[in-house]
């Protein structure tokens, strides 16, 4: 056997290795995935509902030239709501977007949210980010929903602390306003936690925006009991 011939073979054979391991990994990281959710409660479901796609695609992509892909979704049923638990991919040129990979989805019929858009900014002043970086961030994702969702900005000038910590976006400004009462500002101040929220309805998504910041957490955890909390807060009002 001559020489080139031992490296191409030995080439294969490399290609091949890396495969499996690749393919390996992944489904070790799947099961892994899977068990965290079964012992949440969650089964994994065979298709995808219908009314799921439909709601996340009315919120996320339309408009907007994406294509919206829910994968290995979860659900965890209960008297009057539904958790899924769904990987989101979005396929498009425009990639901004703070959903995914793990993102919890609410389905309730106690829920009758004005639609709007909340997002988590960064810290600013001594110890946080470049001062101004909130500001220009948040400019960027105004024009970007703005665009795709026909979003406006919502700024509460009477309470400071939310203005600086959450930027939020709606398409009826008075309706949003009065649901956001000053007890549920409060409550998702207290609630310390950097994510994302899509609502609308009798619906609502929501993903951990910095899901590392607790080295000794479990994000899942973390990303179940933040969308309990939520489900909780908008039913009531906090």
């Amino acid at each position: 056997m001559n020489l080139s011939l031992i490296i191409v073979v030995g080439a294969a054979l490399l290609l091949v290795l890396i495969v499996v391991l690749t393919v390996k990994g992944r489904q070790k990281k799947q099961e892994a995935s899977a068990k965290r959710a079964r012992s949440l409660g969650f089964q994994l479901l065979e298709e995808v509902p219908i009314q799921l796609q439909e709601r996340m695609e009315k919120l996320v992509s339309r408009g907007s030239g994406k294509r919206l892909e829910l994968r290995s979704v979860y659900q965890q049923r209960g008297f009057d709501q539904d958790f899924y638990l769904v990987d989101v991919k979005e396929h498009g040129d425009d990639q901004v977007s703070w959903m995914g990979p793990e993102t919890m989805v609410v389905i309730s019929s106690r829920l009758a949210l004005p639609r709007f858009t909340v997002i988590s900014l960064p810290e600013t002043g001594e110890g946080g980010v470049v001062e101004g970086l909130a500001e220009k961030m948040l400019d960027q994702v105004m024009q970007w929903l703005g665009k795709t969702r026909g979003l406006n900005q919502v700024v509460f000038p009477d309470q400071p602390e939310f203005q600086r910590r959450f930027g939020l976006l709606a398409r009826n400004e008075q309706s949003v306003r009065h649901f956001f009462s000053r007890h549920l500002t409060q409550y998702l101040i207290q609630m310390n936690q950097a994510m994302g929220i899509e609502a609308e309805g009798d619906f609502f998504a929501v993903s951990l925006t910095s899901p590392g910041e607790k080295p000794d957490g479990d994000p899942l955890q973390d990303l179940y009991r933040t969308a309990r909390d939520l489900a909780r807060a908008f039913k009531t009002g906090a």
